[in-house]
Parts: C-alpha cells; structure tokens; sequence
C-alpha cells in the first residue's frame, strides 16, 4: 500500500498497473480496500479518465465481490462532478461486478439526481429499472425524494410519493408531513382549503403539528389575507399546549388587524401580555400600524414612548409607520417632527423615509421641499421608486414647473429608472418644454423614433446600438402589446441573443381580455393572429385550426371580417360558436356570441368599425372517434414519464379518451409491464 501511495502522487504512470505490480511484489492478490484508495486517488489528483480501466480490471481480472461501498463512493464522485449520466451507468452496471446492489446504491444515485435540475428528470427511470434489479425501497428513498420534490415545488408529487408508502409497508413520520407543509406554505398558487387540508391529514394520521409547523400555517394565511383564519389556528395551538411565540402572535395580530378587526386586536395584544411573551419590534411595529389605520396618532406616539421605557428601541420602521399615516391625511408638518426625532435618536432614514414625505410634501403643493428632500436622497446614494419619480414629475407638470420635470426624468434615465404611465401622460400634455428664455426642447428629442413592419428591420440596427451603449429604449404601441401581432418580436430575438434585458410592462391585450370574457374554453387555446394574405396558405393555416379541439383566436381587420366568416364557415362547420370582440377595452367595447352561421348573418349587412378579435371554440371530440393504440400508448407514455405509476396512468388515460379502463390496462401491462415491475 505504501508503494500505491507514493504512485498516487505520480501521474506518469496509470494507477491499475502500480496497482497490480505492489501486489504482484509480494505474492498476493489486490484487496477491495486497495482499489477503494485508487478510486478516491483518482479523484483527487483529477484522473478520473483512468477510471474506467480501473473498473474493467477489477471487473474482469479480480475473483473477489467488491463490496457496494466502493460503487457508492464512485456514484458520489461522479454527482461532485456533475457527471450524472456516468454517475447513473455506474449504478446499473454494478450487478456485472458480482455485487448486488441494494438501497444504499440506490439512495446515492438519487441524492446526486437530485440535487440537479437535469437529474431529476432521470429519476423515474432509476426508479422503473430498480425493480427489475429487485432493489427494495426503503423509508430513507422515499425521504430523498420527497424532500427534493418539495425544493423543486413539486409539490403535488411529494404527497403522492408519501400516500404510497403504506404500499411498501412503512408508514410516513411527522417529519415528512411538516417538510411538505413547510414547502406548501411557499407556494404562490396554493389556496388555503389546500393548505388547511393537509393539516387536517396530518391531524388525522395522528401527528400533532409542532410549533414550526403552526408558525409556517398562521404566516401563510396572513400572507393570502385570511387573518382571522390564522386567528383561529393559533387557538388551536393553545389547545394541543403548543405555546405561541412572540413571532406567531406578531403574525396573527398583523392578520387581524388586515382584516379590521380592531377590538379583537387588543384581545390579543392584551393576551399576549398576560401571557408573558414579550412583544419585540416588530410587534410593536404592527401594533403600532393598526392604531395609525384609525388615525389613533396620539395613541401612536404613547405607545412609542412606551417601548423606550421598556428598552425596545424604536427603529425605522417604527418612525417610518407615523410619518406615512399623518402624511396620508395630511400632517406633512408634524411627520417631519417625527423625522427629526428619528435623527436625533441617531436613526438614519432610508428609502422609504424619502418616498413618504417626498411623497406628502407633493401632495400639499411644497414643491420647493420636496425637491430638496429629492435632491438629499439622490446626494445619499438611494435609488428612488418608479412611484416616486412618477409623483414629482406629476405634480410638476401640474404647477407648470416644466423645466424641474424634464430634469427629474433626465435624472432617472441616468438611473435607468422607467417612468409610470402617470409620468407619460403628464409629459405628453406638454407639447413644448421651455427650459429657460433662450433654450427649448422638445419631448420628441427624448424618445421619439417611429417603428413599424415596414422600416422594421432598418431600425433595429440603430435601436440595438443605442441599447449597447446603455439608453434605455420603450417600445410602445398605439394598440395592443408590441410583439404580439405588432412590431417587436424580431428586435426581442435580436436583445435575447445580445444578452440585453428585455423588460415587459404589462398592459391590455385584446387577445386575452377577449378569452377572458367570452365564455369559451380558457384552459388551452391557440392564438393565430393575423391570417396570411394568400388565400391558399390562409386556406392551410385554416385548416389545422379546424381540427384542434382548444379555443382558437384570430384577429380580423374590420374590412375583411365577412370573408373570414365565410372561410371558416366552410372549414369549421356552420354550427361551430364564435365570439367576436370589438374594440376591447376601449369606450365602445363590444361583445357578439353565437354560431359562425349567425355571425354570417349577422354581418352582412354591415361593416363593423374598430379592431376585432375572434374566437371560435374547439372541434369536439367524437364519442365515436375511439383513439387508435398507438395514440394510447403514447398517452400511457407522456403520463408514465411524468412520474405517474402505471395505475395512475391508465385512469387517467381512459378517463380522458372514454376508453374501457380493463382495455387500457391490457395494453399498458403489454407494452411498459417490465418497466413497471408488474404492478398490479
């Protein structure tokens, strides 16, 4: 072993072979320990292109069964590498190295699968081959998975994965209930019944949720603005004699006091006390905020002086929390007292210090102050909200303050700071800035430059110049979204491929707003736009519209909306619905429903005005149409690769085509029964 070792520190020569000599030296036979210190020699001195040659020697020189442990130390390896298809090869070659590979292998692979994006999709194929290598799942796998499925928010599949434990015979700890609670309480998308439910499962398997798993719950519900809800569940809490925190109690008083209910607040705040949990900051802070909502400012003030006397140090936010409520009714003059107290207490104020009284000063007409408070908090290096920006220039174009307004924007412009619609509309009511008596300037100057499909690609030269050089460019259209159906698209492709930011900034768009309200399927749909101008590749793109079963949506120029119904009457059928929407979201916003028969009818003897979108639903599928096998098994395909158990896949299947389920069945144990293990 010495002599591998020092060979180790040696590149020149392979390791197999000093290998086979150090122990040829002494008339014996290489160990699997000897070829364990080589395989992590190797990774070491970053050889790992000699291990193959190691393995195969090992493989088909060596008598002896190498145990799983150095297969696993290779699998490991591998994932430090991000070698995970070599990683996963590794693991089902390990039968041809006489071992017999169990959980622990298996366990390995799917830590290193994992903890990778490209990985986890290689999952339910390690999963299917396992059980043809007879490998048991054990209560650690089922924890690696689900706890990978909850940091990928897949959250969905890791209930699935813990309601079919009990089919291996383990049965779910608390620990995994709370580690999908936790990860379901993170959700954007996820409604409280959900949330409220899984509780409820975890109550009915006989886990009481512990304090980490009521605090995640009560945060959640207070976030989707189901305060009282909280309420409620803290008093659950007191019942299974969990103790709530300072932290739970700040989180439900801040729901109730979202949700109005001022008197049960100080149910709670007293409660509190009596106790003995100790309100920090942030407690006082929410409280602080519900007496500010009923204008309760002296009660505020008390109650700030209060927390001095009880050495909680008031912070920003505290002062921040006065000074946004008196300046919303009004009280500029006094909020700047509390801004001089929070500077005598050696607080310095933030952001959002600036934005509310730059924000209350504007309101009461002290322009003069609240540019000096503008200019201070550019001079400290803050970057100021979009809101703010928007509510200088505002109420500088309202006072004829033109030349102050033009300067703000230059000023976010360099702060790379896009203005608001407010902002737009208060400058483009001035047709001409006068900046002092000998200069003028036009707002043209600042970002005036026409686009449009037939100077397209001669602009986007010159526009991609200006963004490398670091101008900020809006592309706004007179209608619509841009890129949608409109100039756009290709100057995105060419801003992606330059690596350049491409901001959206939502707005109307017919398209969606007409799906919206129509009453036709939302769950898919297919948006076309404009139809080509040659009848032949119109009749084509018409035609493949035809046969899709989701919504489809068009838009049609006003004068061509009689032949469009003529064309897609003949293509789709006279008794196919149709929506047609006009001037969405505008003043003479119309809708018209019925068949593409009526709409013919309908609108021949007049040419609408405006721009219209249509929307005709999608072709039904026939009773009779009984999906081919070949359709089927590439829908038992998609499912089973999505992660659905061979079962699940086949309800769903001929839940969705209408097929017999024993049909389905039949031919799904026929074509993925091996990779499935035979499940019944």
């Amino acid at each position: 072993m010495e002599a591998l070792k020092k060979a180790a520190n040696n590149d020149e020569k392979p390791l197999v072979s000093v290998l086979v000599n150090s122990f040829e030296m002494y008339a014996c036979e290489p160990t699997p320990y000897a070829y364990s210190f080589v395989v992590k020699s190797l990774f070491k001195s970053s050889q790992l292109d000699q291990l193959p040659c190691v393995l195969d020697h090992m493989r088909n020189v060596e008598r002896f069964e190498p145990p799983e442990r150095i297969f696993v130390e290779i699998i490991r390896i591998y994932g430090c590498e991000n070698r995970i298809r070599d990683a996963v090869d590794m693991f089902f070659k390990i039968p041809s190295f006489r071992c017999n590979p169990s959980s622990v292998s298996l366990n390995a692979l799917l830590s290193v699968l994992c903890k990778r994006k490209e990985g986890i999709g290689l999952v339910h194929q390690v999963l299917l081959k396992s059980r043809g290598m007879n490998i048991r799942l054990e209560e650690s796998t089922f924890e690696i998975l689900i706890t990978a499925l909850c940091k990928l928010k897949k959250i969905g599949y890791a209930v699935e994965i813990l309601d079919s434990m009990s089919e291996y015979g383990y049965d779910p700890d608390s620990t995994l209930y709370s580690r999908i609670l936790s990860a379901m309480c993170k959700l954007q998308d996820v409604s409280s019944v959900e949330v409220w439910g899984f509780l409820e499962e975890m109550r009915a398997k006989r886990f009481t949720p512990n304090e980490v798993d009521y605090a995640n719950v009560v945060s959640f519900l207070v976030k989707v603005g189901k305060g009282m809800d909280a309420l409620d569940l803290m008093e659950q809490m007191k019942l299974d004699r969990i103790k709530p925190d300072v932290v739970v109690y700040t989180c439900v008083l801040d729901g109730v006091i979202t949700a109005g209910d001022f008197d049960k607040v100080e149910e709670v705040f007293d409660e509190m006390l009596v106790l003995g949990v100790v309100p920090d900051v942030h407690t006082y802070n929410v409280y602080l905020k519900g007496l500010c909502m009923q204008n309760s400012f002296e009660a505020g003030f008390k109650l700030v002086a209060c927390m001095e006397e009880l050495g909680c140090k008031p912070d920003v936010s505290t002062y921040n929390t006065l000074m946004g409520a008196l300046c919303k009714v009004g009280k500029v003059m006094r909020a700047k007292e509390v801004l001089t107290k929070m500077r005598l207490k050696g607080l310095q104020r933030n952001l959002h210090s600036y934005s509310i009284l730059i924000n209350g000063l504007m309101c009461e007409g002290e322009v003069g102050e609240a540019c000096e408070f503008w200019e201070d908090m550019l001079t400290r290096g803050f970057v100021p909200m979009s809101l703010t920006c928007d509510e200088m220039i505002c109420g500088l174009c309202k006072l004829g303050l033109n030349s102050e307004a033009l300067r703000i924007l230059k000023q976010m412009v360099e702060m790379n700071i896009m203005p608001g619609v407010s902002a737009w509309e208060a400058l483009l009511s001035i047709r001409q800035l006068h900046l002092n008596d000998t200069v003028s300037l036009d707002l043209e100057d600042y970002f005036q430059l026409s686009y449009h499909k037939f100077n397209e690609s001669q602009r986007e030269e010159s526009i991609l110049k200006r963004l490398q050089e670091g101008d900020i460019v809006a592309l706004i259209s007179d209608a619509g979204t841009p890129g949608i159906s409109d100039p756009g698209t290709e100057l995105a492709k060419l801003c992606v491929k330059e690596k350049i930011p491409v901001i959206p900034i939502p707005g109307p768009s017919a398209l969606v707003a007409a799906l919206s309200a129509s009453g036709l399927s939302t769950v898919e749909f297919t948006f076309v736009g404009f139809l080509p101008k040659h009848a032949a590749s119109r009749k084509e793109r018409l035609l493949v519209s035809a046969t899709q079963t989701v919504t489809q949506i068009f838009y049609v120029p006003p004068h061509k909306l009689q032949q469009f119904l003529e064309e897609t009457s003949a293509l789709f059928g006279d008794a196919r619905k149709c929506v047609i929407a006009r001037e969405i979201t505008k003043v003479h916003e119309e809708f018209w429903r019925g068949t593409l028969s009526e709409a013919k009818e309908a609108f021949s003897a007049h040419q609408p005005k405006g721009e219209i979108t249509v929307l005709i639903e999608g072709k039904e599928i026939s009773v009779d149409e009984t999906p081919s096998e070949a359709q089927l098994e590439h829908e038992l395909s998609d499912l089973i690769s999505s992660g659905h158990s061979l079962s699940m896949a086949v309800k769903l299947v001929s839940e969705v085509t209408s097929v017999k389920k024993k049909t389905v069945y039949t031919l799904a144990l026929r074509k993925f029964g091996k990779l499935q293990g035979g499940e019944e």
